[in-house]
């Protein structure tokens, strides 16, 4: 039921095409110029972790799923607190 109230929403697919996209350019921008330099900046080799951008684009995708759990736990709570506000007949 929850699933079918999703797809329902409007410019749902959309927005997960965008988010795609948006997640690809930034995986590329942090590739491009940050990496190097963050690694710099903070002194901390990352050892064991190769520098490639698979590796990269690996770990970026792995904490977007981790934050895609969190904001469908927070979308199921929004439903449950919307079934028991809703005015008893």
């Amino acid at each position: 039921m929850i699933a079918y109230a999703i797809r329902r929403i409007p410019g749902f697919r959309s927005s997960l095409v965008r988010l795609k996209d948006v997640g690809g350019v930034i995986v590329l921008a942090v590739h491009v110029w940050f990496a190097a330099a963050a690694r710099r900046w903070l002194a901390f080799p990352f050892t064991g972790i190769p520098a490639q951008p698979s590796e990269a684009a690996g770990i970026f995708i792995h904490n977007l799923r981790a934050l895609a759990a969190v904001g469908g736990l927070l979308l199921i709570a929004g439903f449950a607190l919307l079934a028991w506000a809703a005015p008893r007949r």
